[in-house]
């Protein structure tokens, strides 16, 4: 009984999560256009737009995505022996690939803030230093969703080995 409630749990999470990132995508994009519209389009603002449109279409991609899993995933919930079993080897594929992405997030936040310092301090312009603020920001918030993620996958992971 106790890995039906982890189960539920760990679910809920998941879908809570991407309906959040998939709100931080909306907005974010919608926060470029209004910058464009309203505002003279500076350099600056276009380097933004040019990092932060990308990354929250990918962003809300994978929100839907995991929107999608999750629907898939509602079926009821009964105890029996290969649920957990079921569950352990589904989330054994999913840490991998959440250690790749948590992986590209911090390639990409490194990028972004390299290109940052170098619109700024050195001299390449606005748009380096507005596509790198807009990498910087958009890639945080990516690593720590996967960060929190993958914590949550392990801990969830545990809790099923507990139980089995």
């Amino acid at each position: 009984m106790e890995a039906i409630r982890y189960i539920k749990a760990y679910r809920k999470a998941a879908r809570n999560e991407a309906i959040v990132l998939l709100v931080w995508a909306v907005l974010s994009i919608a926060l470029v256009i209004f910058l464009l519209k309203m505002m003279a389009p500076e350099s600056f603002i276009q380097g933004l737009s040019y990092a932060i449109i990308p990354m929250a279409i990918v962003l809300g991609f994978r929100s839907v995505r995991s929107l999608i899993v999750h629907v898939q995933l509602q079926k009821p919930i009964q105890e029996n022996a290969t649920l957990t079993s079921t569950e352990l080897s589904r989330v054994h594929q999913l840490i991998p690939s959440l250690k790749t992405w948590r992986a590209v997030d911090q390639i990409i936040l490194l990028v972004g803030f390299s290109m940052m310092l170098l619109g700024g301090l050195a001299d390449f312009g606005a748009f380096m230093a507005g596509t790198g603020i807009g990498l910087t920001v958009q890639s945080t918030v990516l690593f720590l969703k996967d960060l929190w993620a993958l914590w949550r996958a392990k801990l969830y992971l545990v809790e099923l080995k507990v139980e089995q």
